[in-house]
């Protein structure tokens, strides 16, 4: 799949492109090929059509390709980082997974789940596993992408 450059997209969850169907699973393996700012939204409801602030929002590469963080909300605090140079590349296909069971969203490197951890997140009463149903993704920032999503 491939996601345009969406810019500085001010209302991030309705620019997000690409909307999956991820209700009964618990993660999701990708391979992302981009410069940097790659950004998963993992929501209780398509990203076109969200009402509330059930969501979680991954930035993998972002802030010039040195951090990436986990947000619930567009552009909330972040609730925790992993900070290292270059993330992403936009020669190359970078292997990611995420996960969302055991009480908290995992992110890690590589396509086996619970290795190669680089930030994890745990749930809180207002948002929980159990609210994920949808993933999209979007590029911004000038970057485009290119994404690979395995079953």
């Amino acid at each position: 799949m491939f996601t345009p450059d969406s810019g500085h997209a001010g209302d991030r969850a309705s620019a997000y492109q690409n909307i999956l169907d991820i209700s009964g699973r618990d993660h999701i393996t990708f391979s992302l090929k981009a410069p940097h700012d790659g950004l998963i939204l993992l929501s209780q409801e398509p990203a076109d059509s969200i009402t509330n602030n059930k969501y979680a929002e991954i930035v993998i590469g972002g802030y010039g390709n040195r951090k990436s963080c986990i947000r619930i909300a567009s552009w909330s605090a972040d609730e925790t980082e992993y900070n290292m140079a270059n993330q992403l590349d936009a020669t190359v296909f970078t292997d990611i997974w995420i996960s969302w069971n055991s009480g908290a969203i995992r992110v890690g490197w590589g396509h086996v789940i619970n290795e190669q951890l680089m930030m994890q997140w745990s749930f809180t009463s207002s948002f929980k596993s159990a609210d994920i149903k949808y993933m999209a993704m979007l590029t911004g920032w000038g970057a485009t992408g290119t994404w690979r999503i395995y079953p």
